[in-house]
């Protein structure tokens, strides 16, 4: 749960663009830069903890020098009016990204962030608004900022479970913690809770879905789906000047998530609304969908706690359900389309967490190729197996790489352990603490391998497997690393092959390519030399063994 709420958090800040305003802070070792995040996310309810940013949120003035920041202190000038007018959020209140207002205070004060010049500057406002401005609105400000700016290169975030444990532990484990610090003995509840504003709302069983007052009525977002339906049908979104947008093509399916999250870049939001937010607002209100008792959101606004629900799940499987009607729509790839002239796999196999590929370059020169590796499972709840068509559709990309294939024979061994899709764990506030004071005496930090935070956890790459060994097809594909790459060196440096950085996403290829479209014979891709298809297990011999 912990992975998919982290995932959900850094894919809403890679929607932000990287406005590539600052320079490095002069003088400001990445040991001190990585101390000072480290006090301003830990234990944000409380006070700040470290003396000398407490000393610059008591005396900082965000305006007294508008030429620290690249826009001339327009953003910083916009939030302190607000801040001056109250009319931001209060501290000690929930937080929801899916309340509109909410959303905009937060991405106001990581506009502040986005444009400071230089680290203290960064820093400085980051230390006077930690202590004015609502704990979840700061928090989101500060992971989006720190991932986008160059100022933070090098700053490692810490886990977001430790910054807000209440969203992701259960309440009695949360009321344990504070017993052992208490005499009293406090009542129990075994749901999860805000730290202020009482518990999650809960939802009955068998609930008739009704009208959320002020937000949308069931008939609404039934009409909004038609209206998507009806433009993947037609193979066009209609603008709101009028105007077609062709989404027949591999481009498609962005203009069709912008429509349906929505997002800022839908093209006419108010025909086709946001059928993805307002589905969780609409959801997590059952509880109270007329506001008779002003209760909090529900799980469902919050993406560190929207897993826990399963109908979270289901709304997830009825959205990829649209996405898999428009991908349906398109011509399946041809053989033509899909053959890399002069390249074959001779053979795959896998060992304990390693893949190894023969491949055979017949051209005469030096090629650049890109690997991508694929899984499904073998056979389906009711044991029954999955045609390719039905298999590539659950299929789980477990790597993406580029290489350089020279002339001839080539054998390539790929650990898992390299993946583009996974990042290890990121350190605990107490190891970060413990490297950043070491940094600061002059040691080497060892928290570059944690920089890249786009990712899933390593142990969470393969399924979970079981005893007797559960079967999976394993596919490679290899495809034109040329035509494919979008930026340059995706050979030569592997850490954001699978995300991007800056705004960028390295492959030309839409998500999933080659199997994100139908395939009604799969003899099209088992012919293809450049493609290769086996069968393996994936074992689980108890869940206390770990390999190395």
């Amino acid at each position: 749960m912990k992975v998919l709420v982290l995932l959900a958090l850094v894919a809403i800040a890679a929607a932000w663009p990287n406005l590539g305003f600052q320079a490095d802070g002069a003088g400001v070792s990445d040991a001190q830069k990585q101390h000072d995040v480290n006090f301003l996310l830990h234990k944000i309810y409380g006070e700040i903890r470290d003396s000398n940013l407490k000393a610059k949120a008591d005396s900082f003035d965000p305006e007294a020098d508008l030429s620290h920041y690249s826009d001339d202190g327009a953003a910083v000038q916009k939030l302190m009016r607000d801040l001056k007018d109250h009319r931001l959020l209060e501290q000690k209140h929930w937080f929801s990204l899916f309340n509109p207002r909410q959303r905009q205070e937060a991405l106001m004060l990581f506009d502040v962030f986005i444009h400071c010049k230089d680290w203290n500057t960064f820093v400085s406002n980051a230390a006077y608004f930690r202590q004015r401005m609502n704990e979840g609105e700061f928090v989101y400000a500060l992971y989006v900022a720190v991932i986008h700016s160059p100022l933070a290169e090098h700053v490692v975030l810490p886990p977001l479970y430790e910054v807000t444990p209440h969203l992701f532990t259960n309440s009695e484990v949360i009321e344990a913690a504070y017993r052992a610090k208490q005499t009293q003995t406090p009542g129990f509840a075994p749901h999860t809770t805000y730290k202020y504003g009482g518990q999650f709302p809960s939802r009955p069983d068998n609930v008739d879905f009704e009208d959320v007052d002020g937000v949308a009525r069931i008939r609404d977002l039934l009409i909004v789906e038609s209206r998507i339906r009806d433009a993947i049908a037609h193979g066009y979104i209609v603008d709101r000047a009028g105007n077609r947008i062709d989404i027949m093509n591999e481009r498609g399916i962005n203009v069709l998530g912008d429509i349906i999250e929505s997002s800022m870049y839908s093209p006419n939001v108010q025909y086709y609304g946001a059928l993805h937010n307002t589905a969780h607002i609409v959801l997590g209100r059952q509880a109270d969908p007329h506001g008779k008792y002003a209760l909090p959101p529900g799980v469902l606004e919050h993406f560190e706690t929207a897993t826990r629900d399963p109908s979270f799940f289901r709304l997830h499987k009825y959205m990829d359900n649209i996405f898999k009607e428009h991908k349906d729509s398109l011509p399946p790839y041809t053989k033509e389309q899909l053959t890399f002239n002069g390249v074959s796999i001779e053979n795959l196999s896998v060992d304990d967490f390693a893949y190894n590929i023969e491949i055979t370059n017949n051209n005469d020169k030096e090629v650049l190729t890109t690997v991508r590796i694929f899984a499904w499972p073998h056979r389906d709840n009711n044991g029954i197996e999955y045609t390719f068509d039905e298999g590539r559709w659950n299929s789980i990309e477990l790597d993406k790489f580029w290489v350089k294939l020279s002339p001839g024979s080539n054998h390539i061994v790929r650990k898992s352990s390299e993946s583009a899709v996974t990042v290890p764990d990121v350190p605990s506030f107490d190891t970060l603490f413990k490297k950043t004071e070491a940094a600061l005496g002059g040691a080497d930090s060892g928290l570059t391998e944690f920089e890249s935070a786009t990712g899933i956890p390593n142990r969470f790459l393969l399924p979970k497997g079981n005893e007797q060994g559960l079967e999976f097809d394993l596919v490679v594909a290899v495809t034109d690393g040329e035509a494919d790459a979008a930026i340059d060196g995706l050979h030569e440096n592997t850490e954001f092959n699978h995300y991007g950085a800056h705004g960028k996403y390295p492959d030309n290829r839409p998500h999933g390519y080659p199997l994100d479209r139908k395939v009604p014979d799969n003899r099209v891709f088992e012919d293809l030399p450049n493609f290769k298809h086996i069968q393996v297990k994936v074992f689980n011999h108890g869940e206390h063994i770990h390999h190395h």
